[in-house]
């Protein structure tokens, strides 16, 4: 049996490999068709070959089998190129030199770029609604950054006070090098301006600001002024999740990224699907500057 061997660095293009090695194999020649070998393989290595105990080799990585075209494989005309079974493709020639020396040219053309696993944000709301008193929810929502612990890429659970009657928590936890938190408070900052996600509610009074204090005109008033007061209804509770999307054609599953979600707890409380339309979506929405497509759902309505 013949063998030649190469080990080269180049060949890792697409993982950290850096002692390839592929051998080229004639078994039987001269005893084959038309004075040919009996078998040829092309055989790789992601790693050595060799054990260091004698002849004994390691498992091969990777082999296939060469058929017989009338020509030594390694040298015929145009060099040879096959496919090993994950579906690296190699292109080989051995060819000489007018020195009499031989040379090898042995190439993997590079693999397919595939484009970057794409991010998705999804979040959920239960059938749970409050009305905040002249606070709009813009304000309620920029409590999340408060609540961001400094490195440590969780949240401080503790209560943050929003008026005398009304609290809100925030639980999370991101993973830094895709910045999961701050684009998660980003989705919150855009919902919070979005009349899916908040509505006013104003209720006009007249405030009786100089009273009559003639006589014969008790009880009577000689100069209103109209007060306004804002309600502000919103989602008790919602919570969103980022994660990549799946890639089935290279079989990569979907992970999450990172998880951030509030509660508020007020003296009251509604139970309705005020927010909720007939799908059972609140929203759906692409923001580029978020760089994630948001859907958020309804749950028990």
């Amino acid at each position: 049996m013949a063998l030649t061997l190469v080990s080269s660095a180049p060949l890792a293009v697409s993982q950290n490999t850096p002692n390839e090695n592929l051998i080229l194999a004639d078994c039987g020649i001269g005893l084959g068709e038309n004075g040919g070998s009996t078998s040829r393989e092309a055989i790789y290595y992601n790693g050595d070959v060799w054990t260091g105990q004698g002849e004994n080799t390691y498992k091969p990585t990777m082999m296939v089998n060469i058929p017989w075209s009338g020509h030594y494989p390694w040298t015929q005309p145009g060099g040879l190129g096959f496919t090993l079974p994950n579906g690296d493709e190699f292109a080989v020639l051995i060819d000489s030199v007018p020195v009499g020396r031989w040379q090898m040219v042995l190439k993997r053309p590079d693999p397919p770029k595939l484009k970057p696993q794409e991010l998705e944000i999804h979040g959920s709301v239960n059938k749970d609604t409050v009305e905040i008193y002249n606070i709009p929810a813009s304000k309620i929502m920029n409590t999340a950054r408060k609540a961001f612990l400094k490195d440590s890429y969780m949240c401080d659970t503790t209560k943050q006070a929003i008026n005398g009657k009304c609290t809100i928590s925030w639980k999370c936890q991101g993973d830094p090098a895709t910045e999961a938190l701050e684009k998660m408070a980003k989705v919150f900052d855009e919902l919070a301006t979005n009349k899916d996600f908040s509505t006013e509610r104003e209720v006009v009074t007249d405030v009786c600001r100089q009273p009559d204090t003639r006589p014969g005109h008790e009880g009577q008033c000689r100069l209103y002024e109209q007060k306004v007061d804002r309600y502000y209804k919103m989602p008790g509770s919602m919570d969103l999740t980022m994660r990549n999307k799946a890639r089935p054609e290279t079989g990569e599953n979907s992970s999450v990224h990172g998880t951030l979600e509030y509660q508020i707890e007020c003296e009251t409380t509604a139970w309705d699907c005020f927010f909720c339309n007939s799908a059972g979506i609140i929203l759906s929405a692409q923001w580029p500057w978020i760089g994630a497509p948001v859907l958020i759902k309804c749950l028990k309505c």
